[in-house]
């Protein structure tokens, strides 16, 4: 018994970080799988609907509204900043420059990240000819959104719809009537 007590492997402080590194795993695993199903039900906009995670143990429920809500928080507010320019030679070049953390999706916080972001790359406003967002109020509406801040600034800079966007939209449409 005495010999079972020395062995490493049987060790109680052995046991239970194998145990606990086993459960973190175990943890992460159903996080992952909690993020990529709010991540597609965002992207589908569906809304969030049931509570089996019958197999996950007591306490590693990941369907309370305080997780979901937060998991949603972390996705939705950020922000994809992507340049479309035409190089020396006349070719279009388009280029994902950077996804930027903001603390709300206000119209003045999207305004003032956009141009600290351009002052941090030596970027200028009166250079846009276009520029494109979702649907949603605070990008595009006609006089407080953010495509209304950069008109002001710059005359030049039109407002065009994001065609990924209007692509999604369409095939949606065209789903939604084809099963």
């Amino acid at each position: 018994m005495a010999e079972a007590l020395m062995n490493q492997k049987q060790h109680i402080e052995t046991i239970i970080s194998k145990q606990s590194s086993e459960v973190k795993k175990e943890y992460r695993t159903r996080l992952d799988a909690s993020i990529a199903s709010v991540r597609f039900l965002l992207r589908q906009g569906l809304a969030f609907r049931g509570h089996d995670e019958s197999n996950a143990p007591e306490n590693l429920k990941l369907t309370s509204p305080d997780i979901q809500f937060d998991i949603i928080n972390a996705a939705a507010e950020q922000m994809a900043i992507v340049l479309r320019y035409v190089d020396k030679n006349g070719h279009l070049i388009e280029r994902f420059i950077v996804i930027e953390h903001v603390s709300t999706t206000t119209t003045l916080t999207l305004k003032a990240t956009i141009d600290k972001l351009f002052s941090r790359y030596g970027l200028i406003i009166s250079m846009i000819r276009r520029q494109g967002y979702d649907g949603a109020s605070n990008m595009q509406g006609e006089f407080n959104g953010l495509k209304a801040l950069i008109l002001k600034e710059n005359s030049c800079a039109f407002y065009i719809h994001c065609f990924a966007h209007q692509l999604q939209l369409a095939l949606l449409a065209v789903a939604k009537k084809h099963i």
